[in-house]
């Protein structure tokens, strides 16, 4: 019988998305705000705000491009990723694996005031980077005042 690890959290994953999306944030175990699933692999994920954009950028070394899934569903950006195992460890007589092959999942809310039809993504060095930029009526303007 194999040693199974206990997760206090588990039945979350057992629940529907819709109730697992209903939590509150702060009763989800660490595990799931960082984006671990059932096998999942921990992706470090930075987010944050430009002049004229929200910035989210995750760091997935090991996979490319068409590995990555994004798509904005009910005010989050939902990355999804996967890399197939190779079978040639197998013929090769490889007794232990450590390599770059899984996947993950991660959702970032989205702030208000954003046009999400004009987001881009781009991908260099293991890094994704999408940017969504601010919609016109969220942008800080500037009031004169007269005198």
């Amino acid at each position: 019988m194999a040693i199974q690890r206990w997760d206090p959290f588990g039945h979350r994953g057992r629940m529907g998305e819709a109730t697992a999306r209903a939590w509150p944030l702060h009763l989800l175990p660490l595990s799931a705000l960082y984006g671990l699933r059932h096998g999942g692999r921990l992706v470090p994920t930075d987010a944050f705000f430009t002049d004229d954009a929200f910035v989210v950028r995750v760091v997935i070394p090991g996979f490319r491009a068409e590995d990555v899934d994004l798509t904005v569903v009910d005010g989050a950006l939902v990355l999804k990723g996967e890399v197939k195992e190779k079978e040639e460890g197998e013929k090769s007589g490889m007794t232990a694996r450590w390599g770059l092959f899984g996947s993950f999942h991660r959702s970032v809310a989205l702030p208000k005031g954003l046009d999400a039809h004009k987001a881009e993504a781009a991908f260099q060095d293991g890094i994704l980077t999408v940017t969504i930029p601010k919609a016109p009526e969220a942008k800080a303007q500037k009031i004169q005042i007269k005198a």
